[in-house]
């Protein structure tokens, strides 16, 4: 059954119900009650079908986002919480990368972090120099995600 033909039943039927409410003796043509009648067991499968449909997809398993738009929508609200994790993630790691290379340069630590002076790493007994570089590779690899 087409929505076409789904709303052309709708609105026979409503003429039906009019009928059924109005006073007066006169009943419709029998083929208009037939005509209603036998479109009955079409929309019967057709509900039996949604509500099997409904059942399959309310469950959820990995990939499910294929099974139906209800699924996409649920990967999508992740998606975004996901990325507004990501977000705050990489807002407190830059904050801490400045830190560390704030304290770096007051250690005397020069161009700390950067893997290139090894006299500073050296030198570094606190580890803040291998903190800024992990913390600069987390920041990256953050970004690449985010796009």
């Amino acid at each position: 059954m087409t929505h076409d033909e789904l709303n052309a039943f709708e609105t026979d039927l409503e003429q039906f119900r009019e009928w059924l409410r109005s006073p007066g003796p006169e009943f419709p043509p029998i083929e208009e009650i037939n005509h209603i009648a036998d479109k009955i067991p079409t929309l019967i499968n057709l509900t039996r079908r949604e509500i099997e449909r409904e059942a399959r997809v309310s469950t959820h398993a990995p990939g499910c986002h294929a099974w139906g738009p209800r699924h996409y929508d649920c990967l999508m609200r992740r998606y975004e919480a996901t990325r507004a994790a990501l977000t705050q993630a990489q807002e407190a790691i830059e904050e801490i990368a400045e830190t560390l290379e704030l304290v770096g340069q007051h250690l005397g630590l020069s161009g700390p972090g950067d893997g290139k002076d090894r006299k500073a790493d050296a030198s570094d007994d606190f580890g803040i120099c291998p903190a800024i570089r992990r913390a600069r590779s987390v920041l990256e690899a953050i970004r690449k995600v985010l796009g």
